[in-house]
């Protein structure tokens, strides 16, 4: 079974290092090329941060809908589309007294 010579791959592309400023609210895009074939990092971001950490739910569905438009504009199939969101909070824990 050749599947890299039709683009798949179970080498994922991950960043080495990130930083995170302590006073930022952070998020976690975890997606397949589905996203990302079709709709750039940065507006992915944007579109996404414009939901509350408690719409993960409905941010997802509606990334995945763009998504899914874009790939029909564009193609006559639609590439597989996954997407987990998380804000996860990084809160030190509170010394006990």
């Amino acid at each position: 079974f050749h599947a890299c010579a039709h683009g798949l791959s179970s080498v994922p592309e991950i960043a080495d290092t990130v930083e995170m400023d302590d006073d930022a609210q952070h998020l976690v895009i975890i997606a397949s090329d589905g996203i990302w074939d079709v709709i750039p990092v940065a507006q992915v971001v944007a579109f996404v941060g414009k939901f509350r950490p408690e719409e993960a739910q409905l941010a997802t569905e509606r990334l995945i809908s763009k998504a899914q438009l874009r790939w029909q504009e564009q193609e006559d199939c639609v590439d597989d589309i996954t997407v987990i969101v998380v804000w996860p909070s990084f809160e030190k824990p509170q010394a006990e007294a």
